[in-house]
């Protein structure tokens, strides 16, 4: 650990003032931050161990991984601020740690002149000079971007108050348009947008409309203004491109809504004989120009040119676009998996592809490709742990990792770690706050998962999917009325697929309103006759418990032959999916040691309050029945330190539903 004053990348650092400066700019760390970076740069540019670091700054056997990691996430942000590539402290997955470039111990105090150390890191896979002339044209033009719209008076505001702040720009990239009939150069029109969405969410005061929403339309579809007001942006990022031969041309303009001006326009061309090197090489140093030269941000889009296959980039794309129709195409869930393990065949180390695998198991549980569920879920967690060891960092793997841990695991400390990793990185991209309204709706603070469910679409108002999942939460704590806004809308427009029916259905039972749920049971029911002739593997095997749940709720004359027949199929194939759902209404006809031996083992599987409307139970739409909450092995199932720390959260939001009686009032 270093005492005395030294310089790292251009940075001077003052430990015993915990200091950083470059520039005339001072970053005061807090003290055991600034031991963290001390320690790194006396390792001489080797790797530690998180336990070494551990060791080293705060003396604990365990317990300090968190205090660890966000100690490493404020001094990259500390780096960035002073504009500083905050790669500079480098991960190493399953190691630890390590401080990229050399130090300088001088000890000149030159703070107000000291200039970028040549020992900023930087990538040996770059182009020489004057092949990469056209795309720093394009770095510059982007900077352009940021500068015309942080700076243009009376841009629209029309949805940017309740989200980023009244005088933030609300920003939306629309997908680029390929001038060729060729299919490649289509994805790689919309990669190019998609990379340059990711790149810009990270820019601070900046908001971005998310990819479902500002893909859902298109330059042609109307003028500026009507764009921009369905989508509450204030400006419009669009672009073209066109590939002969070797040469690839890409048209960017950013128009202001309001006026519908064009503020900006400009081309560029470059020769590459690789299209997706080409659009790797333009989005790292876009990204790379926001972080260093504004102070703002990091690249969290695809991997550099160099260790992607473009065959494998070009099935990765096809997977975003498949995954992004995931609720508005039946069997999109199948192509977006089939298009990402696809490239990881030809590239087994393209993390993203791994991140794509990952997001396809942990937005799949409970649905078709779950059908053989020990084994979707093995694979799933292969695919999480890959990601993790390839893209620690990304933003998008972390959020969704929250909702693995709330609803499979049941871990309120892992989901919180991810969530401050996610936060770290992209604090107002969409996927972040959703995953924001998971944590607080899991732990019972209803106010907070609203005002974040509500933040984050926001900036993503067409996607209909995070609206449906917004309705299911409004549903379960109780909020009927406005659930049922969107459910009957969708159902009238016939917005969405994939089993919307019957989550229209679970809504309107849960409501308890009689004519809401005779309006819906003539919807749901050629739906569920339908089940009958599809193939198996093609619906997921709640479907096998859902007509006697919405018969008992319906009082349907086939009830009670519904309930035999599922209680043979449960003796025989435990199923769980969803268990939280269904549970406390087959409590009174299942018998008594099935019911929590399928409980049990629900909790085993990670499906006890997982998938949608399961949390229903915690809330007073769906309740366990009292003599469950008295059992003892409801009781015991609840000394699991995962629901002991799930009960202590509701109870500090003052929730007692469903909670084991004599714990939730303190006996």
């Amino acid at each position: 650990m270093l005492r005395e004053p030294f310089s790292v990348s251009g940075i001077h650092v003052e430990p015993q003032r915990n200091l950083l400066l470059r520039y005339g700019k001072e970053i005061p760390l807090e003290p055991r931050i600034m031991d963290v970076l001390t320690t790194l740069a006396a390792s001489q540019g080797e790797v530690l161990t998180r336990d070494q670091i551990i060791e080293a700054v705060w003396n604990v056997d365990h317990g300090g991984d968190e205090s660890l990691s966000r100690a490493v996430s404020i001094l990259r942000k500390a780096f960035r601020d002073l504009g500083i590539d905050s790669s500079l402290i480098e991960t190493i997955p399953k190691r630890g740690y390590r401080l990229v470039a050399g130090i300088d111990r001088d000890e000149v105090d030159n703070r107000s002149v000291i200039s970028p150390s040549t020992n900023t890191p930087t990538r040996s896979s770059e182009p020489p000079f004057w092949r990469r002339m056209p795309v720093i044209l394009a770095v510059a033009l982007i900077l352009v971007v940021v500068a015309t719209i942080s700076t243009i008076e009376g841009a629209d505001k029309r949805s940017s108050t309740s989200v980023i702040g009244q005088q933030d720009p609300v920003l939306a990239v629309l997908p680029f348009d390929a001038l060729s009939n060729e299919a490649e150069d289509a994805y790689f029109a919309r990669g190019i947008a998609e990379e340059l969405l990711t790149a810009f969410s990270t820019v601070a005061d900046i908001g971005v409309i998310a990819r479902t929403s500002s893909f859902s339309v298109g330059a042609d579809e109307g003028d500026p203004g009507r764009i921009g007001e369905r989508l509450g942006a204030s400006h419009l990022l669009a672009g073209t491109v066109q590939q002969a031969g070797n040469s690839v041309r890409v048209t960017v303009s950013l128009t202001e809504t309001e006026s519908g001006l064009q503020v900006w326009s400009d081309t560029y061309q470059d020769d590459a004989s690789d299209i997706f090197a080409m659009q790797n090489e333009i989005v790292r140093q876009i990204a790379q120009s926001l972080e260093i030269r504004l102070g703002v941000g990091r690249y969290a889009g695809v991997s550099t040119a160099s260790s992607v296959d473009p065959v494998a980039h070009e099935f990765y794309l096809q997977g975003l676009d498949h995954f992004g129709n995931r609720m508005r195409v039946n069997g999109a869930y199948h192509a977006a998996e089939q298009a990402y393990r696809s490239a990881v065949e030809y590239d087994p180390g393209f993390g993203e592809a791994w991140v794509g695998i990952a997001l396809v198991g942990i937005s799949g549980v409970g649905g078709p490709l779950a059908r053989d569920r020990e084994a979707f879920m093995a694979e799933t967690r292969i695919a999480i742990d890959r990601a993790l060891e390839l893209q620690p960092d990304s933003p998008t793997l972390n959020s969704s990792l929250v909702i693995w841990h709330l609803s499979q695991d049941i871990d309120l400390d892992k989901a919180r770690l991810h969530l401050a990793r996610a936060q770290d990185a992209a604090p107002r991209s969409v996927i972040t706050l959703y995953a924001e309204a998971a944590y607080y709706s899991y732990s019972g603070d209803v106010e907070q998962a609203n005002s974040a469910y509500k933040r984050s679409l926001a900036l993503d108002p067409l996607n209909l999917s995070g609206q449906m999942v917004y309705s299911i939460f409004l549903s379960q704590v109780g909020r009927h009325e406005e659930a049922s806004d969107f459910f009957e809308t969708c159902a009238e427009a016939n917005c969405l697929q994939e089993g919307f029916l019957a989550f229209g259905m679970t809504a309107a039972i849960l409501s308890g309103d009689d004519a809401r749920m005779a309006d819906w049971q003539q919807r749901y029911e050629p739906f569920e006759a339908s089940w009958k002739q599809a193939p198996a593997s093609s619906i997921p095997r709640l479907t096998q418990v859902m007509p006697a749940w919405v018969s008992i709720a319906l009082d349907r004359p086939e009830k009670d032959d519904q309930i035999s027949e599922l209680i043979a199929i449960l003796q025989d194939d435990p199923i769980t999916d969803t268990f939280g759902l269904w549970a406390p209404a087959l409590a009174e006809y299942i018998p008594e040691d099935l019911f929590f031996d399928l409980m049990e083992l629900a909790h085993a599987r990670g499906d006890l309050i997982g998938g949608n409307f399961a949390l229903s139970s915690l809330y007073d739409t769906n309740p366990y029945p009292d003599w469950v909450l008295s059992h003892p092995r409801y009781r015991a199932l609840w000394t699991d330190p995962g629901l002991a720390s799930l009960e202590a959260a509701r109870l500090s939001n003052a929730w007692t539903t469903s909670l084991p009686t004599g714990r939730a009032d303190g006996q």
